[in-house]
């Protein structure tokens, strides 16, 4: 056997024994793997890019913090990445202007859910699970969803995860709380950037009562169905 088939399998080994704690942790959850076939209705793990000096930047600045923090847009971080980056956006947004961002800190609950109409990327510098919906189930015109719909899908460290348009997320969940999540996010251009809802909807009529953001469609904490409490995903050590 070769050393990538050895690397291969104990990654595989590895990856199993987080996931069965995980579920063992979280009875009930039925948390899965990324790499099963349920999680091509959400999304897809993108193989074979190189991304060695992605996850080296993760690791040098990453910031493990109580809170999750989100920046969209680090123009910085997309130059000196380009090498490794701009292959992945391309086979993704099919050169469509995009942004990328990074993401980080910890979390263990699901206190709301968004979508967009574009693809998200996730580039992981540590293992998480994401909590993920589509947006066909939400009930029109109320605008609720019954959060026992929502799916669990662990994804291992080095993972490049697409999210497909229209797949309800939110911020993910840490397995290890010494790490944290930490992500290298990109999304379509502008997404997530205030929309002037003055100059759009004022001849219109319409009144809105809270401010939405570009490309980015929320529903807030779960009304209907089961209510989700703390996922309880981090592990020791």
């Amino acid at each position: 056997m070769g050393n990538q088939a050895i690397k291969f399998k104990r990654r595989s080994k590895k990856m199993e024994d987080v996931l069965k704690k995980l579920n063992v942790l979280n009875p009930g959850r039925n948390i899965i793997s990324v790499f099963d076939d349920s999680f091509k209705r959400f999304g897809m793990v993108h193989k074979g890019f190189k991304i060695d000096t992605l996850l080296d930047y993760i690791k040098r600045n990453n910031i493990v913090t109580d809170d999750i923090v989100y920046i969209a847009d680090v123009p910085e971080m997309r130059k000196e990445l380009a090498s490794q980056l701009d292959p992945i956006m391309l086979s993704v947004y099919a050169g469509m202007e995009v942004q990328a961002g990074v993401c980080y800190g910890r979390n263990n609950i699901l206190n709301g859910l968004e979508y967009h109409q574009g693809s998200e990327v996730y580039i992981l510098g540590a293992d998480m699970v994401m909590m993920l919906g589509l947006d066909e189930d939400i009930k029109w015109p109320e605008g609720t969803y019954d959060s026992s719909l929502v799916k669990s899908f662990y994804a291992p460290k080095g993972s490049v995860i697409e999210l497909r348009g229209g797949c309800m997320h939110y911020a993910a969940v840490n397995v290890y709380q010494k790490e944290g999540i930490s992500i290298i996010v990109s999304l379509l251009n502008k997404t997530n950037s205030p929309i002037d809802f003055i100059s759009l909807f004022e001849l219109s009529g319409f009144s809105l009562s809270s401010a939405l953001l570009m490309e980015s469609f929320t529903v807030p904490h779960m009304i209907s169905g089961s209510h989700i409490d703390q996922v309880g995903c981090s592990l020791s050590g």
